[in-house]
């Protein structure tokens, strides 16, 4: 909404940028400017539970005289075909169709309204093959807990200290096998997901071409497989880590839980604000990972949660996650060379 109303506070600044340019008559660079702020009125309001959206788009007017033919055909006079007819279940006075006009002197006006930017609101078919992750962070998170807290309760520990006395060693032996084991398993397991998902998805309707067909070999699918393999294996890492500060099976599973999952439950009931804020700041922002579509900053769209849609880039988001895990690491390295086993 921010960028549709700048476009239209400088449709005349934009006309005359076109014009300085390109040379062209400043009437016609005004239609240009016109087209660019047209399509792009959507407000999305979130509440508490609910989620409203009230879209519509302006409509603008060109206008060219002085046009002539040049080369052969069939007919003498110029034909013109008014398309973008509102669709049979359109809302009363959504859309409209174009329109065209001429003067006895020869002066054309166009008429329409319409999109100039790729559609980006269409369901994210790389995101919709990754719901299985989710449950599966609950497999980690346990198995990154236990790798630790096990040997705590029934004070195995004490042997392993003894046999190896640097506990640094211990920590960072304990991190690369839990961090390679899940990061294979989940390779794997992301893998076969994502290609079964996919055959699911084309069988229920999303087939080309308004849906292309995706390859796991190719962007952005292979970096959302590779991506949530990792994500698999940080949220295990960062168990691990919780695990040895606070000693307890049930506390570090309730922490990895709130940290990573519970943002990502609230965020498609929380104002969309407060949403994206968490997704920015908690674990949970590693989720952008799994985006398949490409947001571009100049075209609008509605970036919310629950469409699998984040307020961070996939990389940017995966490095929250990493940060919260060497955080935790650090923090369970000073722990343990602190406190008695």
């Amino acid at each position: 909404m921010h960028v549709s109303r700048r476009l239209v506070e400088r449709t005349e600044e934009i006309a005359q940028l076109i014009s300085a340019e390109n040379g062209k008559p400043i009437k016609w660079a005004r239609g240009e400017a016109d087209a660019f702020a047209v399509g792009a009125r959507e407000i999305v309001r979130r509440s508490f539970g609910g989620t409203s959206s009230v879209a519509g788009s302006g409509q603008a007017t060109g206008t060219f005289d002085h046009l002539s033919l040049t080369g052969t055909s069939d007919t003498g006079s110029w034909a013109a075909t008014d398309v973008g007819a509102p669709a049979a279940d359109a809302p009363p006075g959504s859309t409209r169709p174009g329109a065209s006009t001429v003067t006895p002197t020869g002066v054309y006006t166009l008429t329409g309204q319409g999109d100039i930017a790729p559609d980006e609101n269409n369901p994210d078919m790389v995101q919709m093959s990754f719901q299985g992750v989710f449950v599966g962070l609950l497999f980690m998170a346990t198995l990154g807990t236990l790798f630790v807290t096990s040997e705590y309760k029934r004070g195995l520990i004490r042997t392993t200290f003894t046999a190896t006395p640097s506990r640094l060693k211990v920590l960072a032996a304990k991190t690369t096998v839990i961090g390679v084991v899940t990061f294979t398993t989940g390779l794997l397991a992301t893998a076969i997901g994502f290609t079964l998902a996919q055959k699911t998805l084309r069988s229920n309707g999303f087939k080309p071409p308004a849906f292309p067909d995706l390859s796991l070999l190719d962007n952005p699918a292979l970096r959302a497989v590779l991506g949530s393999a990792v994500l698999l294996s940080l949220v295990a890492v960062l168990a691990l880590a919780v695990g040895v500060v606070l000693r307890s099976s049930a506390g570090t599973i309730a922490t990895v839980v709130v940290l990573v999952l519970l943002p990502q439950i609230l965020s498609v009931a929380l104002p969309l604000p407060a949403a994206q804020w968490l997704l920015r700041v908690t674990p949970a922002a590693a989720f952008a990972i799994q985006q398949g579509v490409t947001y571009y900053p100049q075209v609008h769209h509605n970036c919310l949660p629950e469409s699998g849609c984040y307020p961070l880039a996939p990389y940017h988001g995966l490095a929250v996650l990493a940060a919260y895990a060497v955080a935790a690491l650090l923090l369970a390295a000073w722990t343990t060379r602190r406190r008695d086993a």
